[in-house]
């Protein structure tokens, strides 16, 4: 029987899913309550970094493509206004520019899109897991 990884029972953890595309944004939604944790829905950078600035959750999944603000301003702004959570970005992008924009805008990783949910719910396990633990992502 295969086992899906599952954040520590005892913490609330909350992620923010930002994504300008409705069924992506639900969708990974979806998999990050799997993992039990609560989610906060934003649908472009700006709402991004103000709901972040608001709530402070412990990770954000941020699609770098969004308009009014991008995910590589918004993750820049957030580094800057002294957010300490992880940053996961995520693109359809190959690895380049636009992930080494990423990285050093303070984003922890840039995940590939298309990602499977096993995959995804893994990398936010192990993310979240370091925060949880006290460890410096």
């Amino acid at each position: 029987m295969r086992r899906e990884p599952h954040l520590p029972a005892h913490t609330q953890t909350t992620v923010l899913v930002a994504d300008d595309n409705a069924d992506l944004r639900e969708l990974l939604a979806h998999q990050v309550r799997k993992l039990g944790a609560q989610v906060i829905l934003a649908c472009n950078g700006q709402e991004a970094v103000d709901l972040t600035l608001g709530h402070d959750p412990d990770l954000v999944l941020m699609d770098l493509e969004m308009p009014i603000m991008s995910g590589l301003d918004a993750a820049a702004l957030l580094r800057k206004s002294g957010y300490g959570g992880v940053i996961l970005a995520f693109t359809a992008h190959e690895d380049g520019p636009r992930t080494e924009g990423a990285l050093a805008c303070g984003c922890n990783a840039v995940l590939k899109k298309p990602l499977s949910a096993t995959k995804l719910r893994m990398r936010l396990t192990e993310y979240l897991g370091l925060r949880a633990s006290g460890t410096t992502v």
